[in-house]
């Protein structure tokens, strides 16, 4: 019996475990930043319905009402819309939480089946380096798809 051999296997196991807890904190952390710009994704979407809804309601007073104070509001809503949407355009916000939203859900993936796989009862050094050599394989797909 070749203890040296049982060593490696036990080492090879750590590292994978290690490996499993990096692959959930990365997972953590692309779901923090997709909830975060959801979040602000969302207040972006109601304060542009607010405005839109200001000037449209601005524009149909000032017509009945000849009022030079509503053509005011209706302007400065109209400008602070459009603030808003060249905001969310150039910043590129839904694509960017939508590439957060796929790398977390990949990230979730991987590390559910590098669980069940490590579960796996007399994995042999063979098998360790074939889960390995997929992890790279794998988290080098993601992080090329990922914004980091």
């Amino acid at each position: 019996y070749n203890y040296m051999d049982e060593i490696q296997l036990y080492d090879k196991y750590e590292v994978l475990k290690e490996l499993i807890q990096k692959i959930d904190e990365k997972r953590d952390k692309q779901y923090k930043r997709y909830r975060n710009l959801r979040s602000i994704s969302t207040i972006i979407d109601t304060s542009s319905n607010i405005l839109n809804n200001i000037t449209v309601s601005s524009l149909f007073s000032m017509l009945a009402l000849m009022n030079p104070s509503i053509l005011i509001l209706s302007s400065v809503s109209s400008s602070f819309l459009l603030v808003i949407n060249g905001f969310r355009t150039g910043y590129s916000l839904d694509l960017k939480k939508e590439k957060f939203n796929v790398a977390y859900h990949q990230y979730n993936e991987l590390s559910r089946s590098l669980k069940v796989r490590l579960a796996q009862n007399n994995l042999s050094r063979e098998d360790i380096d074939e889960i390995l050599a997929d992890i790279n394989n794998s988290m080098s797909l993601i992080e090329d798809s990922s914004i980091e």
